[in-house]
């Protein structure tokens, strides 16, 4: 008999990954603050879905913006509890959905953005995705950390 494993996310508990993602040698929860802040400037986008929106970090820059919509995606229900206390009141228009991106459907023409960061869903899956939503990638382009590692950055926007 096959056994499932648990997604590793599910065990990490929110201190822990914002405690990690903050410190000053990683500071990971620093720079994708600044990129969502940049992809928000950069689009004037009038909904957006973050796809692995953990507990909410880089939201404050969709406070006081004009955007219809707000749609956080997260696996672990203890991440979009703690987002939906700290946003539920500043964002009213803010959804949050506890769900693997393996099996999430997006309804179509409902998103004007989909942002993502350490995402770990193969690129092809991710355009597949973005594509049903009626999306088209503008950009893709890799960040270098310091440690020599790195990861991608893809945006997406409303196809006109």
């Amino acid at each position: 008999m096959k056994s499932k494993t648990k997604n590793p996310w599910l065990q990490i508990s929110a201190e822990d990954y914002e405690g990690h993602m903050s410190a000053p040698n990683v500071a990971q929860l620093q720079m994708l603050n600044k990129i969502f802040a940049d992809v928000l400037n950069e689009f004037n986008a009038q909904s957006i879905a973050v796809l692995g929106c953990t507990t909410g970090n880089g939201f404050e820059h969709l406070v006081n913006k004009n955007i219809e919509r707000v749609v956080g995606v997260d696996i672990n229900p203890d991440y979009i509890s703690i987002c939906k206390n700290r946003f539920e009141k500043s964002l009213p228009q803010l959804e949050l959905i506890c769900a693997d991106l393996n099996q999430l459907e997006l309804q179509n023409s409902s998103l004007h953005l989909i942002h993502t960061a350490l995402i770990l869903v193969e690129p092809e899956e991710l355009r597949g995705k973005a594509k049903k939503c009626g999306l088209e990638e503008v950009k893709n382009y890799k960040i270098k950390l310091e440690s020599g590692k790195s990861f991608l950055v893809n945006k997406y926007v409303l196809k006109d």
